[in-house]
């Protein structure tokens, strides 16, 4: 866990000169889910290392509200956006986990995120959800709509489960022990454009 932040700190400082996000990720690697339109990719220690080295860099969260609140945020994240909502009325039959509803007005929340912030769709933007699967069909959603340098941050804030434990507590930025709270800052809340 240290060693992997410590790497990434090293990997972010590397390239200054070029002014390209260091990156371990290897995209052949990644699953499907995880894989974005635009290819770009760090880890949750490499974006939070080149957020330390370039604080305008753009940190988008895309969970819900409620896993925004109850399970935590990283304390460098802009804004909460929301992809999709938790939709109760889709619990499947046979029990599981409440279904999604898509958030029809994430890409004008993110545009309304941005004008505050006072950047624009070449800007260099990371986003990150629980585990990096809704994170990379926001990038896809994002892309589509003209930004260019948007990142997923494969590991999200949880990470994958871990079969052995079937638990979240292998990768991640709260994994990695990154800075992260509860406590929600106004300018982070979510607030729906329009």
């Amino acid at each position: 866990m240290l060693r992997t932040a410590l790497f990434a700190i090293f990997a972010a400082l590397a390239l200054p000169a070029l002014g390209q996000i260091a990156t371990s990720v290897n995209p052949d690697t990644l699953n499907e889910h995880r894989k974005t339109a635009l290819g770009l990719y760090v880890t949750s220690a490499e974006a939070y290392a080149a957020i330390r080295k370039d604080p305008g860099i753009v940190l988008l969260d895309v969970r819900t509200p409620e896993e925004f609140n109850f399970v935590g945020h990283a304390k460098a994240a802009d804004a909460n956006v929301p992809f999709n909502f938790m939709d109760a009325t889709k619990l499947p039959a046979k029990g599981g986990n409440y279904g999604w509803r898509h958030n029809d007005n994430f890409l004008a929340d993110v545009a309304a995120v941005m004008a505050r912030l006072g950047k624009g769709k070449d800007d260099v933007i990371f986003v990150m959800c629980r585990s990096g699967h809704r994170s990379a069909a926001s990038v896809n959603a994002l892309a589509k709509a003209g930004y260019t340098q948007v990142y997923n941050v494969i590991d999200g804030f949880e990470g994958s489960k871990n079969k052995a434990t079937g638990h979240r507590d292998k990768e991640g930025w709260r994994f990695e022990n990154l800075p992260w709270t509860y406590r929600i800052r106004p300018d982070q809340a979510y607030r729906p454009a329009g």
